[in-house]
């Protein structure tokens, strides 16, 4: 008897655990719905810059060059709805990247209008081509998954 207890107690978790699952886990139309707000708001991007300093700056460097040493991208002078798309995918959790699922959880950068002016500001800075001889590094999902299966045996 405890054998079917325990079967149809586990059996109970592993539903709720997928209910969670399907619950929490954003549909694309969301982030669609988020970006398209996002664009539509005035950005400011003096506010984008206050904001950039305060969130961003630790990690992404003070020009927004990244480090491609740890696989930080560069934001300086990247296209606005881009940083605006990347930005609710983490949000959203579409995008796994636990640093930036941090960053966008705080209140200062968790709302459309804050994508809006970061993108306004990021997309404002010259970027800067890499340095001696570096190569610049792409971070589509794409190229990373066409890395990942030229790497994988």
């Amino acid at each position: 008897m405890l054998g079917l207890r325990m079967r149809i107690s586990l059996g109970l978790t592993c539903i709720a655990l997928l209910a969670c699952a399907v619950v929490s886990h954003a549909s694309p139309e969301r982030v669609e719905q988020l970006v398209r707000t996002a664009l539509d708001v005035d950005p400011n991007a003096k506010h984008g810059a206050t904001l950039y300093a305060g969130q961003c700056k630790q990690c992404h460097g003070a020009a927004a060059f990244g480090d491609a040493t740890k696989l930080i991208p560069a934001l300086a002078g990247q296209r606005r709805a881009y940083i605006i798309k990347e930005l609710a995918d983490f949000t959203e959790l579409e995008r796994v990247a636990t640093q930036m699922h941090t960053v966008v959880a705080r209140a200062q950068v968790s709302e459309p209008q804050d994508w809006a002016d970061l993108a306004a500001y990021l997309n404002k800075l010259k970027p800067t081509p890499p340095a001696n001889g570096e190569r610049e590094i792409s971070f589509t999902r794409r190229s990373l998954v066409s890395a990942m299966v030229f790497v994988l045996p």
